[in-house]
């Protein structure tokens, strides 16, 4: 082939060649452009991914939470407890509240709270006991002022609730000590129910349902003491 022949030739094939090579420019643009959306195209449906499985996850661990926490309010349910029943028959009122009064004290004492006064009546009218199953449960009305740190006091909450007889926390006052904000001032009301046995239940029917209260008080045993 000569000269004159592969000149022509190239006259005849330029364009084509313009064309493709504008072609491969263009596609190495696109490609240059695609190539970091395809990129970011990847990336959203990893977050994606790992988005909803994280989604799943943590729908499956709130259902879980959920499964505790009512297992563990149901655990927390207050729990059915017997009424105060004294160890000897034929005790009055007030000599089975002593025993049950004595519970207290004793958790008063293992926590290390002090008392300062103690008032009480038995059988008090306002009681819903009282006013509806007397001839079944003597009932005492306990109030208490005791002097306790946050800890101690918060040990004695949870004796009472954990304690194996049925009673009621009718009030609690807490103050703190002006010259010690550590110490509380602490003034609750508890009442303490005991059951009657079947000898008192039918004499108590058999005679006149007002029960005659009885009220008594303890002198302070502790003051707060003051610091120098």
């Amino acid at each position: 082939m000569d000269k004159d022949t592969i000149i022509l030739y190239a006259k005849k094939l330029r364009l084509p060649i313009l064309v493709l090579i504008m072609g491969i420019i263009a596609c190495g643009f696109l490609i240059n452009l695609l190539v970091p959306k395809v990129k970011d195209f990847v990336d959203v449906n990893k977050n994606v991914s790992e988005k909803n499985k994280s989604i799943a996850d943590n729908t499956k661990k709130l259902e879980e939470l959920k499964v505790k926490m009512k297992q563990k309010v149901e655990k927390q349910a207050d729990p059915i407890k017997e009424f105060y029943k004294p160890i000897e028959s034929g005790l009055d009122a007030e000599a089975v509240m002593a025993e049950a009064f004595g519970d207290i004290l004793k958790l008063i004492r293992a926590n290390s709270i002090k008392t300062r006064a103690v008032k009480y009546d038995y059988n008090p009218s306002d009681d819903n006991f009282v006013k509806n199953a007397s001839a079944k449960y003597n009932v005492c009305n306990l109030n208490l002022e005791m002097i306790a740190d946050y800890k101690h006091f918060q040990a004695f909450l949870r004796d009472l609730y954990k304690h194996e007889h049925f009673l009621e926390i009718s009030n609690i006052e807490i103050v703190p000590y002006e010259k010690d904000k550590k110490i509380l001032l602490i003034k609750s009301q508890l009442k303490l129910y005991s059951q009657k046995s079947a000898e008192e239940e039918a004499a108590s029917q058999a005679s006149t349902p007002n029960t005659p209260e009885a009220s008594g008080e303890m002198a302070p045993a502790i003051q707060p003491a003051e610091k120098k």
